[in-house]
């Protein structure tokens, strides 16, 4: 058996007539945006669900869904990639919302340990160590250092000490 799953129905490829046989016992379609009218408490359906849902409601169901995933899903690895999708699916539904307002929608503690969170750790680390390096410049300036002697001690291109020099 195939599943196929399209957001509407009037995206569904029509096939032609002499494979029937074959789709009907064989090809499972669902429509996303039908998802809504059935009712279901699969944990796998709610997160599809949850793609369609209107956002209000889905803001509702993301913490029905985080709840399930830590009650029905024992492995640590799978509810955490679990949490994953549903994290993805809601960070893409709600561009707009900034990371406090995805925090109210999930715990801190599910942000955490996801891959998600990490990335965005190392990016906010990565642009601290450089802004502290940057203001580092200045100072080892002041203090009568060469461009390439703060290059060195600071493990930076002495043209991107150059330009930060010139930029100041």
């Amino acid at each position: 058996m195939a599943i196929v799953i399209f957001d509407t129905r009037k995206n569904d490829v029509d096939y032609p007539q002499r494979l029937d046989s074959l789709k009907k016992p064989h090809l499972r379609c669902f429509y996303l945006d039908e998802m809504e009218s059935v009712s279901s408490n699969s944990l796998g359906l709610g997160i599809i669900k949850l793609i369609v849902e209107e956002n209000q409601k889905a803001k509702i169901s993301v913490q029905q869904l985080v709840d399930k995933a830590k009650l029905e899903v024992e492995d640590a690895a799978i509810q955490r990639k679990v949490l994953e999708l549903i994290e993805a699916i809601l960070v893409n539904k709600f561009p707009n919302l900034n990371r406090e307002e995805i925090k109210e929608m999930l715990s801190l503690e599910l942000i955490k340990g996801t891959r998600y969170y990490e990335e965005l750790k190392e990016e906010v680390r990565g642009e601290v160590k450089e802004e502290v390096k940057v203001g580092m410049i200045t100072k080892l300036l002041q203090r009568g250092m060469t461009v390439e002697e703060i290059a060195d001690i600071l493990e930076l291109d002495v043209e991107f000490v150059r330009k930060v020099v010139e930029d100041n």
